[in-house]
């Protein structure tokens, strides 16, 4: 009488199984079309810059896009002339026809000068 082994595939195998079966769902047309049409966030979203005072400033984003946003923030803040500046990030939610400010506090900076650099900002649709 001849024995067999019992083969099962290795668990690294068996734990790969539902990501490609995901991973090929997500490249098919059908998947795309079930999450909504792809806004186009540029012609969407505007931006502006506001003073805050002696010691802030705002950054605001006002959406006019169909879908919410993941959006980000991001800046770096010096003290004095010549310190070394620090990053800094806020990342939020923009929802459809929504706006949102983020506020960037230099108020620990005292009363010396300080100066926001490689401000920018993001926004993908979620």
């Amino acid at each position: 009488m001849t024995r067999r082994k019992d083969v099962r595939p290795h668990k690294a195998v068996r734990a790969l199984g539902p990501l490609l079966c995901f991973a090929f769902a997500a490249a098919t047309p059908w998947f795309a079309e079930a999450r909504g049409p792809t806004v186009d966030v540029g012609a969407c979203v505007d931006y502006d810059e506001s003073d805050g005072g002696d010691t802030s400033m705002k950054v605001g984003l006002a959406s006019r896009c169909s879908a919410a946003l993941r959006c980000e923030v991001s800046w770096s803040l010096s003290c004095d002339e010549g310190a070394p500046a620090k990053a800094d990030k806020r990342k939020f939610t923009l929802g459809a026809g929504a706006q949102h400010q983020v506020k960037i506090d230099a108020s620990g900076c005292g009363e010396g000068l300080w100066e926001v650099s490689e401000l920018s900002w993001s926004c993908v649709q979620r």
